[in-house]
């Protein structure tokens, strides 16, 4: 049986997500909402972001999603509730993984970890919570990256500027990270996770992400969904992007639509 998959974020960050996700489901609809008419929702107030997150899950509702993955540190702290509530789906949420150098065994100091998120994420109630919890003694450091996922957004869609986007890209982490020396820096956006790869040539660190974990939860999902789907077992599937400025549907090559940035 094929599996839809929901996916949405503020712009392109979530590619990051739905490139693995791909690789474990390619018999799977993969339907893309990239909220590009609001990006990046760190740079919003509270009431817009829970409103932009309601939209883009009526949106992939109406696309008879099994699931829908808020792709979007920001958006899960806001609105995932509010999706739970409201729509009788599973929702898959995302949140900075705080605890991957206790559930590795990594012999770390937390002092020698950085957490990079979005300024909206580092303030959110959701996220205090996670760091009580993780991070009871706050020995992490923790940044907002205020521009960042604006920068990276711009780098995917002005390809004629690229060059110039990625120096703005590597000016703001060195203005961040200032000298200091990390041998962690854990991604609180998915926006982070494209350019994964720059971030540890520019800081000597390693770099933790979720995607991996999204899509183990998904297929711990889909098995648990497996009995109930009930459409055309010979769909061979596809990957759907659309984006809030059309607001159109267009199927697509996902590995020609990823040319940027690349492996």
């Amino acid at each position: 049986m094929t599996l839809k998959i929901g996916i949405f974020d503020s712009g392109i960050g979530g590619l990051s997500i739905a490139k693995v996700i791909w690789k474990r489901f390619q018999d799977a609809e993969i339907y893309y909402l990239a909220d590009r008419k609001f990006a990046p929702y760190g740079e919003l107030a509270e009431d817009e972001i829970t409103k932009r997150v309601k939209w883009c899950g009526d949106e992939l509702f109406k696309k008879n999603v099994d699931l829908i993955i808020v792709a979007c540190n920001t958006a899960t702290a806001a609105g995932i509730e509010l999706l739970r509530k409201n729509l009788g789906i599973p929702i898959i949420g995302l949140e900075p993984d705080l605890n991957f150098y206790q559930r590795l065994s990594l012999e770390v100091d937390p002092a020698d970890i950085c957490v990079m998120c979005t300024s909206y994420t580092l303030k959110s109630a959701k996220f205090k919570n996670l760091i009580e919890r993780r991070d009871p003694d706050k020995k992490m450091v923790y940044k907002g990256m205020k521009n960042l996922a604006r920068l990276i957004e711009n780098c995917f869609w002005e390809q004629g500027a690229r060059v110039e986007n990625e120096l703005l890209i590597v000016k703001h982490l060195n203005e961040e990270i200032q000298g200091q020396a990390y041998k962690y820096i854990v991604l609180g956006c998915t926006h982070y996770e494209l350019i994964s790869t720059l971030i540890e040539n520019v800081t000597g660190a390693k770099t933790v992400g979720v995607s991996n974990a999204i899509a183990s939860r998904c297929c711990d999902l889909f098995t648990s969904l497996e009995s109930s789907l009930t459409r055309d077992a010979d769909s061979c599937g596809g990957f759907f992007f659309c984006d809030s400025f059309n607001q159109e549907w267009e199927q697509i090559k996902l590995q020609d639509f990823l040319s940027w940035p690349r492996d």
